[in-house]
């Protein structure tokens, strides 16, 4: 059979290698079209893959006339694509055999479109609401903003020295002896930081946290906020 070929091809023009329109080169999962130019009336067109295993089964699409062929690689397939077309006249001769190759690029399995990323939730301490309010408004992630909240906490606990919540003494109240006066003016200048601080501070009030309100309660208020600049990191 191969000898026979072998006589046939070595019978057959050299034009006729021209006869078949193929590209030299294709990306990576594009489908290749190869087309046989000559056909006339009565003419058989009959197209072979040559492509050898182990390499991937392509798909191929004959067209309506059947003097095309479409070649579709796999995705993530890379190699060189061999058709081999055989055309026999209305006389049932051979009128023509050739071959084309087409390259196919390097590719590499493409990574699959990443799933949205979710919406980060918040799962640190929220017994008064405000750990979730502070991840959520806080411009970034800050430990030295975190330290001040557990540094107020301390301080309405006497260490290093005592301050508080509020003072019936309104020139001692504007001073740092308040913990308020005193944590606003360690707060960065900057507005997102202002609007994280309006949003913890007015939520106390909903959370049963208010002036005249237990220590630790306004302790584990401050801490809870700490621990949600803490989780933005």
């Amino acid at each position: 059979m191969l000898k026979s070929l072998a006589i046939l091809l070595a019978l057959l023009p050299s034009v006729c290698l021209a006869q078949i329109q193929a590209p030299e080169n294709v990306k990576e999962a594009e489908a290749i079209h190869v087309a046989y130019t000559e056909a006339e009336p009565g003419d058989v067109v009959r197209w072979e893959l040559l492509n050898p295993f182990p390499e991937p089964s392509l798909k191929v699409i004959n067209t309506k006339y059947g003097a095309d062929l479409i070649v579709d690689p796999p995705i993530g397939w890379k190699g060189v694509v061999r058709v081999q077309c055989i055309v026999v006249n209305a006389e049932q001769r051979v009128k023509y055999i050739g071959t084309v190759i087409t390259k196919v690029a390097e590719g590499k399995t493409p990574n699959p479109e990443p799933e949205p990323k979710p919406v980060d939730e918040y799962n640190g301490p929220n017994v008064y609401g405000v750990g979730k309010i502070s991840y959520e408004k806080a411009p970034e992630g800050d430990v030295a903003i975190a330290n001040l909240l557990r540094e107020a906490g301390a301080f309405l606990k006497g260490r290093p020295k005592l301050k508080v919540v509020a003072t019936g003494d309104p020139n001692l109240n504007k001073t740092d002896y308040n913990v308020f006066v005193w944590l606003k003016k360690q707060l960065p200048n900057d507005k997102g930081w202002q609007v994280w601080y309006e949003a913890v501070m007015q939520h106390a009030p909903t959370a049963g946290v208010k002036v005249g309100s237990p220590l630790n309660d306004w302790v584990g208020y401050f801490n809870e906020i700490a621990s949600g600049v803490e989780a933005k990191q």
